[in-house]
């Protein structure tokens, strides 16, 4: 575990911070692939203007497509569970 102070107008020793170590502004862009509303069939290529036309007609995003291109790791199977199961299940019918 690493324990780390900030010290929010320099160094712990009084010198200023370098220009490289300032943090900078993050930018957000609102570009948008041109994406096609399935409610009305208009293209849109900005994130502001699709989400305000999905909030004018009360939808929302939910979740996203990442996983159709990276579905992940596959569910662990392990071989001969369900043939033990099954005999399981046999030999209390049986008894």
């Amino acid at each position: 575990m690493a324990i780390v102070k900030r010290y929010s107008h320099g160094h712990a020793h009084g010198t200023a911070l370098r220009s490289d170590e300032l943090s900078t502004p993050s930018v957000v862009r609102d570009y948008l692939e041109p994406t096609q509303s399935m409610l009305d069939g208009n293209e849109y290529d900005s994130k502001s203007s699709y989400y305000k036309h999905l909030d004018d007609n009360d939808c929302y995003i939910v979740g996203n497509d990442s996983g159709i291109e990276n579905p992940g790791p596959k569910p662990y199977k392990p071989e001969g569970v369900g043939q033990s199961v099954k005999d399981a299940i046999d030999q209390l019918e049986s008894s």
